[in-house]
């Protein structure tokens, strides 16, 4: 069974958000308000994205953590399986020595942080990811300040999460435990004559 990989979710986020850049002829715009989108790695340092960023505002995204959600235990060796919840972050930054409600506003032309993090949602919130589990979307888990220094540099961090089914061993079958048949009557009181002589309900774990 093919499954997501975090390689193939953070692909597609990294697609999305490079829609996300600049038309140099038009300029900034509200659909495509960001200079520079690129990739990053581990925490924000005091001096913020420079070295990583060519040009503000940007949009970094960066891999957080996988997580297990939950296990499914069977009967044997070879009946386990794994549901796992991968995190991204999108760093969004502005560098502007202006006003708090310039760096945190701005317009259309001059997009602030907050006009900046409703552009990368709408783009990254709700991306269909080929064979997630249950073939569910990404979806928005928050933002919140990484890095702050007023009148010079703003960084926010925009979250998504993606459920997959984790990657496993190859499954052998031969270490499964096959599982009888279950047969069941239900015979509700007042409703025919007890007891049923039909079998209502049959399953069968067996393929």
């Amino acid at each position: 069974m093919s499954a997501a990989t975090l390689a193939t979710i953070e692909l597609a986020l990294y697609t999305a958000l490079a829609g996300l850049l600049t038309n140099v002829t038009t300029g900034p715009t509200t659909s495509r308000p960001f200079a520079c989108v690129g990739r990053y790695a581990g925490p924000v340092p005091p001096e913020g994205l420079a070295e990583a960023a060519a040009q503000y505002p940007c949009a970094m995204l960066r891999f957080d953590e996988d997580l297990s959600t939950r296990d499914v235990m069977g009967f044997g060796a070879a009946s386990i399986e794994d549901r796992a919840l991968s995190q991204f972050s999108v760093l969004v930054a502005v560098e502007d020595a202006r006003a708090i409600d310039d760096g945190m506003v701005g317009d259309s032309s001059a997009p602030g942080l907050l006009r900046l993090v409703d552009a990368v949602i709408a783009a990254c919130n709700g991306l269909v990811v080929a064979d997630t589990h249950m073939n569910l979307s990404t979806r928005y888990a928050g933002t919140r300040a990484e890095l702050i220094r007023r009148g010079a540099v703003y960084v926010y961090a925009v979250r998504f999460e993606a459920t997959r089914d984790a990657e496993a061993a190859t499954y052998d079958s031969s270490a499964a435990v096959t599982i009888p048949a279950v047969h069941s009557d239900i015979n509700l009181v007042g409703t025919g004559t007890a007891p049923n002589p039909i079998v209502q309900i049959v399953s069968d774990t067996t393929p």
